[in-house]
């Protein structure tokens, strides 16, 4: 409360009470260095007459330190959640290239001519099917390799018997002529 340029009443410290005095009007105001919103009002005797006025100050003070709170929290949650993210993305990409190394693992070893080789279906969804695909494929070229194998000694036999038996009609024609 305020009354002939001094301050009767108050709740901040004695010395902003001379920075409350020449302070006038609504709006913010720095008093003992630290910030306020200031909203003044006349006070009226009964015959109208201006006694005095009422300044009324809130700080900003505890405004700031809930924002900085909150903004501690938004920084914490966001660390958190990137983490997360980050942790999220490593666990589903390393669960669906487990796989994938297997198949890449499984398909060197037949180039090299393993064809024994079979890979663990897991789970469901695209990747096992392509795993049973290969499976699949891997056990193809197994029987195929095998068919041209035994293809390739029957060749063999039948060049070996027509040699044998071309090598045993040149003296049995002349066995055969002789007689």
């Amino acid at each position: 409360f305020v009354t002939n340029n001094q301050v009767v009443a108050s709740t901040l410290p004695p010395d902003v009470n001379g920075e409350v005095i020449a302070g006038d009007g609504n709006g913010r105001r720095e008093l003992g260095g630290a910030e306020y919103f200031s909203s003044t009002f006349p006070l009226m005797d009964l015959a109208g007459r201006e006694v005095g006025k009422l300044v009324i100050l809130r700080s900003f003070e505890a405004a700031r330190e809930r924002i900085e709170v909150v903004r501690l929290r938004l920084v914490a949650f966001w660390i958190g959640a990137v983490v997360f993210g980050l942790s999220g993305t490593y666990l589903l990409t390393r669960q669906l290239l487990h796989p994938l190394q297997q198949l890449d693992t499984a398909a060197a070893e037949i180039s090299r001519g393993n064809y024994q080789v079979q890979v663990p279906v897991e789970g469901g969804g695209e990747i096992a099917r392509l795993t049973e695909s290969f499976n699949t494929m891997s056990r193809s070229l197994k029987k195929a390799r095998e068919d041209v194998i035994r293809q390739e000694r029957l060749t063999t036999i039948g060049r070996l018997s027509t040699s044998i038996i071309h090598d045993l009609r040149n003296p049995l024609a002349a066995i055969y002529g002789g007689s």
